[in-house]
């Protein structure tokens, strides 16, 4: 199975609840709990964790950068709803 989509992390503005979606090239979706994954943070997750370093695309920090054919907001695989 080959995914097209890796590391799209979700945090919630409580820092408690993270799932990363991975899509698959045969259009399932995966959902991959927090127990599960040693994870990226966006900006306000890494802020969350007290991780300055992530989430940023800065000398010395780490970010992770993903890139989608099309207007992302229109495909709602890629959005979380809280």
């Amino acid at each position: 199975m080959r995914c097209l989509l890796k590391n799209a992390t979700i945090v919630d503005s409580c820092g408690e609840r993270v799932t990363v979606h991975i899509l698959t090239d045969d259009k399932k979706i995966l959902k991959v709990s927090r127990e599960n994954l040693d994870f990226p943070a966006t900006l306000d997750g890494a802020k969350i964790l007290d991780r300055e370093d992530y989430g940023k695309i800065e000398e010395n920090c780490i970010a992770d950068l993903i890139a989608v054919k099309g207007n992302p907001y229109e495909m709602p695989y890629l959005l979380s709803k809280c």
